[in-house]
């Protein structure tokens, strides 16, 4: 699906969404980008490539269980990074968060048509309306020129807010499951080994020399990034999440005023609503197109 872009072009200028931008916004964007770049091209994800990186020899890795558990763990996490990275999901969702801020911004100025559409139907089917000077339409043509108008703008409206909200839904459903996923390895993968093998550790110290120095370094900072990620990943999950229920909950209401036994005082100040709805959804646009416009654009 393709959006209305206006903002991306001129990269290498200072733009107004930098100046929006927060420095919380650039940290935690660079906190899932850490991640990724981290577990898909800094760590082995097979076996064989474990055992050379970190020179584990066959007996070693006999006698160390917990080897395979770390090995097994930052297989999971590359795994699971890397098939996140190439599916392009933020990329997806920055061009969406663009794509209905763009719309949302001029959106307004149809709506106001309509109501003015829907009250001169209205006012002409019970009599008051009251034509101007030189205007000849009899009141049935009046009625069918607004009724045409109004079924060809309500069907075009629904079948827009429909495309952004299938798009915003599998992106939703993408991002949700990713932020638990990397939740999980956190909390029932990695932090788990991690107390196993410090606990070893204070055992004997001969134990910790059984463990390569990068492969110490490189535990603690998989850990650091997929803890810190975790942390950053829900909080977007939880807002793109209202970003979706505010665009369903616009659908809704756009079919609802589409049905032909919607009285025509409801359409209008239902039409009124869905217009303060687009305000809503245009400041939450903004928010999430500038706090993923660092992850998609500036780090180019």
């Amino acid at each position: 699906m393709s959006y209305e872009k206006s903002t991306r072009g001129s990269r290498s200028k200072k733009t107004w969404v930098q100046i929006l931008q927060s420095n919380m916004n650039k940290q935690d964007m660079k906190t899932i980008q850490d991640l990724l770049d981290l577990s898909t091209s800094k760590i082995p994800s097979t076996v064989p490539e474990f055992m050379t990186i970190y020179t584990i020899k066959d007996d070693k890795w006999e006698k160390e269980s917990e080897l395979s558990s770390v090995q097994a763990i930052f297989s999971q996490i590359h795994f699971h990074c890397r098939e996140f990275k190439e599916g392009e999901t933020i990329t997806d969702m920055f061009d969406l968060s663009e794509g209905i801020y763009n719309y949302s911004s001029k959106v307004s100025e149809s709506y106001d048509d309509m109501i003015v559409v829907t009250k001169k139907w209205h006012e002409t089917f019970r009599g008051q309306y009251l034509t101007s000077e030189g205007e000849k339409n009899s009141k049935d043509d009046i009625i069918n020129d607004c009724k045409k108008k109004f079924e060809s703008w309500i069907n075009d409206e629904i079948k827009r807010v429909s495309q952004f909200c299938d798009e915003c839904e599998r992106l939703n459903s993408i991002f949700k499951k990713f932020s638990q996923i990397i939740k999980d390895d956190w909390e029932t993968g990695l932090k788990p080994i991690i107390h196993i093998i410090e606990k070893k550790f204070q055992k004997s110290s001969k134990s910790r020399k059984n463990y390569p120095k990068q492969l110490q370094l490189t535990i603690n900072d998989l850990a650091k990034s997929v803890s810190d990620s975790s942390l950053v990943l829900q909080p977007i999950s939880e807002k793109w999440k209202t970003f979706s229920t505010d665009l369903e909950n616009i659908k809704a209401t756009l079919e609802k005023i589409g049905e032909p036994r919607c009285l025509l005082p409801t359409r209008k100040i239902h039409l009124e609503s869905i217009k303060n709805k687009w305000k809503g959804l245009n400041k939450l646009s903004l928010e999430l197109y500038s706090l993923l416009y660092y992850f998609v654009v500036e780090k180019e």
